[in-house]
């Protein structure tokens, strides 16, 4: 979500360097958050204990069938992630 990584990069690292990662975001497939990928979300978030956008990010990478790479310690123990 473009939203969250801008405002983290924002916080700890300034608006130039949040501004190159939201241009290098914007070069990537936008995917839209549909009623059927919000449920599998909501799916996920409970079996998972994920907040929304993180669960948001794991069922559009199962739906895509993609791998999330993170350091993010949510994701730690999921299926089909990269943890960093």
């Amino acid at each position: 979500m473009i939203y969250e990584v801008y405002k983290k990069v924002l916080r700890e690292l300034g608006e130039e360097a949040a501004l190159i990662v939201a241009a290098q975001m914007n070069s990537t497939k936008v995917v839209e958050l549909t009623a059927g990928l919000s449920l599998l979300a909501a799916g996920l978030s409970i079996k998972h204990s994920l907040p929304m956008a993180d669960a948001i990010v794991y069922a559009t990478a199962k739906t895509l069938n993609y791998r999330v790479v993170t350091s993010d310690k949510h994701f730690m123990d999921l299926e089909n992630v990269i943890f960093i």
